[in-house]
């Protein structure tokens, strides 16, 4: 059995290491560019710069954010992403020029030579599987669920912890396998399964441990991730790219500030969430986000949020 099966694709081979309001701001990039690819906006281009521009609002954050978008502009000009084109052919550069934020509008400037790896993630990115991605908690969730995207037509990946360990950059804690099992690929696999259970996620995963020696007292040598890919049938979401990312704003806004460690209340996230999903039930999302910016400022914001679903939605 091989070690290692890594398909030959940039986005799967590159380091990175971005946290969750970096990586939503990657995933804003990856939009952009997908509907430039469909002609539907023309980003501005210099000769060595491309230019995206979207709002606080794009990437699910509110002007209380300036903060962190501040800190995560700064990390991302700061950090280094690491591209191996070919076997003898490496290239490592920043993957901003700059980053502006302006009255809740953010501006950034992408190096050209990074073009090409965003182009290449965007060609495997769905508007739905974007929404997915940019809903995840745990930004190991997110990168986990780029890599099975990947392979959704094979079903299978092979990957050892060491590479595994690499391509998500983990820190020297992680050098114990089972800090990776406990701390990135359980609760990758539950996140993702919770929402496919849902609808509103279009692949889960599950893995094998492939030890040295008899028994379970060798060393993993090896990762088995099995993907499982939900039909169309069985995506029970109704909400088109015009309305995604308002239902990500309410997504994020629910996770974040409902209690997910009662079951209880995962139970009534998942209930609201597949109720919001369903075109048929003509969702009035605009108003529900006005009720989100109003919750945020309550000291209870889940409370007060819960009452407005039951009241205007009749969700108890």
């Amino acid at each position: 059995m091989k070690t290692d099966i890594i398909q030959p694709n940039q986005v799967t081979i590159a380091r990175y290491d971005y946290n969750i309001w970096e990586k939503r701001m990657m995933y804003k990039l990856i939009e952009l560019l997908q509907k430039e690819m469909r002609k539907e906006v023309e980003l501005e281009k210099s000769l060595y710069d491309v230019y995206f521009e979207f709002s606080h609002q794009d990437i699910d954050a509110g002007y209380d954010a300036q903060k962190e978008i501040k800190k995560a502009l700064k990390s991302l000009r700061d950090k280094i992403i690491e591209i191996y084109k070919s076997k003898d052919h490496y290239w490592v550069g920043g993957l901003i020029n700059w980053g502006e934020d302006k009255k809740g509008k953010i501006r950034i400037s992408v190096n050209n030579h990074i073009i090409p790896f965003l182009t290449d993630i965007a060609k495997g990115f769905t508007a739905y599987s974007a929404v997915v991605a940019m809903a995840l908690k745990s930004s190991y969730s997110q990168r986990l669920y780029e890599m099975c995207s990947r392979f959704k037509d094979t079903k299978k990946w092979f990957v050892s912890p060491e590479t595994l360990r690499d391509m998500l950059n983990l820190p020297k804690t992680y050098e114990n396998y089972k800090n990776i099992r406990t701390r990135v690929l359980d609760v990758a696999k539950k996140e993702l399964k919770d929402l496919f259970d849902t609808g509103q996620c279009d692949l889960y995963f599950n893995y094998e441990e492939i030890r040295s020696g008899r028994g379970r007292g060798g060393s993993v040598k090896e990762l088995i991730f099995t993907i499982h890919v939900a039909d169309k049938k069985g995506i029970k979401t109704g909400i088109n790219e015009l309305t995604a990312s308002k239902f990500q704003t309410i997504a994020n806004f629910m996770r974040e500030h409902f209690d997910t460690s009662i079951e209880a209340n995962v139970r009534y996230i998942n209930n609201v969430l597949v109720l919001l999903s369903d075109s048929s039930a003509k969702v009035n999302f605009d108003a529900l986000i006005e009720k989100i910016d109003i919750a945020k400022t309550k000291e209870n914001p889940a409370g007060y949020f819960r009452a407005i679903l039951k009241k205007d939605l009749k969700i108890e």
